[in-house]
């Protein structure tokens, strides 16, 4: 069967030097089994979906949501790609000063989801949950301050981006499944330079 042409081309999941694609934009994640345990980290790229094989009744692909290979190239080409280097290279820094942290997280959210499957509510998870989240938007935001030259470069305002990152939180820990999709609120996507809106939120008219 031919590929769809917005299928993404590259083994899964990504390594963490991971540079073939010059829209990639890593996002780590946490696999769990049906029962939502933890079953190792793993690397994925903000842009990868899930599609439904079309004129299938089942079957599924990976995806790029930006779409085909002329897509991805536009949209880079749009953003600038040395920016996107630039905040890979952001993104693997705080990767490692949250790596602690977002490891308690990932055990956290398994336990309220399979507390929620169980239909009990855990109120001492959620309110660790929280007590998490605020440590990682600490160690968050003293990251971010100390690369406040290389964000000023990049055209990222640094009290935007700790506002993103508790609004992710603030979405993330309420969830109450994996399935759910983040997107960036207005109000918040309008503290950036309009130049790098469709950077943050590259898959809206809003974002352009």
């Amino acid at each position: 069967m031919a590929r769809q042409t917005d299928a993404c081309p590259y083994a899964r999941p990504f390594l963490d030097d991971f540079k073939d694609c010059s829209a990639y934009q890593r996002i780590e994640f946490m696999a769990v089994d049906s029962q939502y345990r933890p079953l190792g980290r793993h690397n994925t790229c903000r842009h990868f979906v899930v599609h439904s094989l079309p004129g299938r009744a089942v079957g599924y692909y990976g995806a790029c949501d930006l779409g085909d290979a002329e897509a991805r190239r536009h949209w880079v080409e749009r953003v600038d790609e040395r920016r996107l280097e630039g905040i890979r290279a952001i993104g693997l820094g705080l990767g490692e000063a949250t790596r602690e942290v977002t490891r308690e997280l990932w055990h956290a959210k398994s336990e309220q989801l399979r507390a929620n499957r169980a239909g009990r509510g855990d109120s001492l998870n959620n309110r660790r949950m929280r007590v998490l989240a605020r440590e990682y938007e600490r160690q968050a935001r003293v990251f971010l301050e100390s690369q406040s030259g290389e964000l000023k470069k990049l055209g990222l305002p640094v009290g935007a981006c700790v506002e993103l990152v508790a609004s992710v939180l603030e979405f993330w820990v309420s969830e109450q499944s994996l399935e759910s999709g983040y997107q960036v609120p207005d109000p918040i996507l309008e503290k950036f330079p309009k130049d790098v809106r469709l950077l943050v939120r590259p898959h809206t008219r809003k974002a352009s």
